[in-house]
């Protein structure tokens, strides 16, 4: 985007994510852009204007959904939202991915306040008992 760049962001997303800039699934972009960085893999820490920032890979919801750890928070996207968790419905979504994700996310030690994509902020510890009440969802 043409104004981002004027005022020097840089535009950063997984790789497996990468196609929603370039064709825009959702219709809401006025015209496609390329990132300026690929993250890659299942974790990649970045140093980002003088902090480290560690992506971590939680599929799902999107291929490429990451939760960004950086100053002692976890920004967690559209992965875990207060109460809820992300929709996998999406011609490109994976149920079968969230639930590895759900499993992937309690296993992360400590506790964090979470800033979601959507709605107010939250904790990884208050989010625990729901994340297994969607794992349980996920066996039926």
């Amino acid at each position: 985007d043409a104004k981002l760049q004027r005022m020097g962001a840089k535009i950063y997303i997984h790789e497996e994510d990468a196609f929603m800039l370039r064709t825009d699934p959702f219709e809401t972009m006025p015209e496609s852009i390329e990132a300026d960085v690929l993250v890659k893999g299942q974790e990649q820490s970045l140093e980002i204007a003088g902090f480290n920032v560690k992506f971590s890979l939680f599929a799902g919801h999107t291929p490429g959904s990451c939760m960004i750890e950086a100053g002692g928070v976890i920004f967690s996207g559209d992965v875990i939202f207060k109460g809820s968790i992300g929709r996998w419905d999406f011609p490109f979504s994976s149920g079968a991915q969230m639930r590895e994700s759900l499993h992937k996310i309690l296993r992360i030690e400590g506790d964090f306040t979470l800033y979601p994509g959507h709605g107010p902020n939250t904790s990884l510890q208050a989010e625990r008992q729901n994340l297994k009440y969607f794992l349980q969802l996920f066996e039926r």
